[in-house]
Formats: C-alpha cells, sequence, structure tokens
C-alpha cells in the first residue's frame, strides 16, 4: 500500500491551528506519520492540511471525522491529496489543547458517523486488515 493510501486531507483549519494541535487531534485516530500544513487559496482565514498515517485503520478512521469542529470550524477530512498552496510556519501559538476539542468530543463525533463504520475500523485495527 503506497503513502498516498494513508493520507487524508483536511479543508477549513482554523488559522491558528498548529502542528501540534493537529497531531493531537488525529492520534485518537492511530499514529500520524506526517503533517503538511498550508494556507488556503480561498480568501479565508483557514488552513488546509495532508495528514499521513502509519496504519490503514487509522485513515479510514480519520474519515470518519469528516464535518467535526476544531476551534469553532467544521473541517473537512477527505481522502486524497491538497492542492498546490503556499506553505506557513508552524506559528507561534503553542496551544496544545486549546484549539481543539477533548477526546471525548472526537469519539462522539467518530460515534455519530456510525456504528458499522466504527466497528469496521476496529476491526481493521484488532486483525491488521485492509480493503482491497
Amino acid at each position: 500500500m503506497g503513502a498516498m493510501d494513508l493520507s487524508v486531507q483536511v479543508l477549513n483549519i482554523p488559522s491558528k491551528t498548529t502542528q501540534e494541535d493537529l497531531i493531537t487531534f488525529f492520534s485518537y485516530c492511530g499514529s500520524v506519520d506526517e503533517i503538511q500544513l498550508k494556507r488556503s487559496n480561498n480568501g479565508n482565514q483557514t488552513q488546509e492540511a495532508l495528514v499521513t498515517f502509519r496504519q490503514p485503520y487509522a485513515r479510514q478512521t480519520a474519515l470518519l471525522l469528516n464535518d467535526a469542529t476544531i476551534s469553532g470550524n467544521r473541517v473537512r477530512v477527505l481522502p486524497g491529496e491538497i492542492s498546490e498552496t503556499s506553505p506557513i510556519s508552524n506559528g507561534s501559538l503553542k496551544g496544545k489543547h486549546g484549539f481543539i476539542h477533548s477526546p471525548q468530543s472526537v469519539l462522539k463525533t467518530i460515534a455519530s458517523k456510525g456504528y458499522e463504520a466504527m466497528n469496521k475500523a476496529k476491526e481493521l485495527a484488532v486483525w491488521g486488515l485492509t480493503e482491497n
């Protein structure tokens, strides 16, 4: 399985959100391998990210977080690669938990996206299976 198969695109991220915030947010899905954080080209004060995971189940679980809220913004979590945008620095704000919701709210969002999808992600995690 290629590296692109383990990545999700995240849109509408608040501008003050750091890479550390995103690592914390997505760590409940599984191991985060890399995050590329960039400014959006849409004129908003938002960012986009390409989040790459180490395990296929982590990517599948992260996709269940589509429409989750980070610092008041509903983010889009989609499969695939982000478009070319201008990179930004890691920012000067270092808040670890101030920009994201608690692990409990992340889990509630995952649960609301479907009991069946969550069971499938858990099964993949336990058995190390992947979809073909």
